[in-house]
């Protein structure tokens, strides 16, 4: 893997990622999380990025492709078949293919990381960050699917972000899966948080939000 030390995170990507550690009321020091969670979280982020150089330049075109479809787009092997002309069983083949490469690219800079020597455990990790790639990259248009990617791309967790968004695990599950909207006050908290634009639009007399990735 070449060039890795490119500058894979930027200054704003960098100030977006700080400002996850005041969650809640943003400058109330209860709400801020560890300076080793911090650490831990742009660690992971940071990461992810190499593992995206590693499916844009590592990978064979078609591997790039079709795990991009899979991750990126959501797509299953079987509807990746069809889109590509290929059998199921093909496109699953390369998915696989794909991953233990990023795996086998990935697994000296991870185990010096994490000091493991488990190879069971890194596959687990690269999970993780193909998880933070994918919410990155991802191309729903769906407006809770978009709040679950900003939290998943910059690594905070589920409980974290519930506690300083002041609601319950089970809320943020019901706004994440689209059961339930997101409050003003919550919405406002997530504009902050990530430094994005949310928007109210009426369709058919009924508040609609929508936001664009940062």
């Amino acid at each position: 893997m070449n060039n890795i030390s490119e500058k894979i995170i930027s200054v704003e990507e960098a100030k977006t990622a700080l400002r996850c550690m005041r969650l809640g009321g943003l400058f109330e020091d209860d709400a801020l999380e560890s300076l080793d969670e911090f650490v831990f979280r742009l660690r992971d982020i940071t990461t992810s990025k190499l593992v995206e150089r590693i499916i844009e330049r590592e990978l064979t075109p078609i591997q790039s492709r079709v795990l991009k479809l899979y991750l990126y787009d959501g797509l299953n092997s079987a509807q990746i078949g069809r889109l590509l002309g290929v059998s199921q069983a093909n496109a699953y083949q390369t998915i696989t293919r794909a991953n233990e490469t990023i795996i086998r690219l990935m697994t000296p800079l991870i185990e010096y990381q994490n000091d493991i020597s488990d190879a069971e455990l890194v596959p687990v990790k690269v999970g993780k960050l193909l998880e933070i790639c994918a919410a990155r990259n991802g191309n729903s248009e769906s407006f809770c699917t978009r709040l679950r990617d900003l939290r998943v791309s910059y690594a905070i967790s589920e409980q974290r972000m519930a506690a300083n968004l002041k609601i319950s695990d089970r809320e943020l599950k019901e706004i994440e899966s689209g059961r339930k909207m997101p409050s003003f006050t919550t919405t406002m908290r997530y504009s902050a948080l990530f430094g994005i634009e949310i928007e109210m639009k009426f369709i058919n007399g009924r508040g609609v939000y929508t936001c664009k990735r940062p």
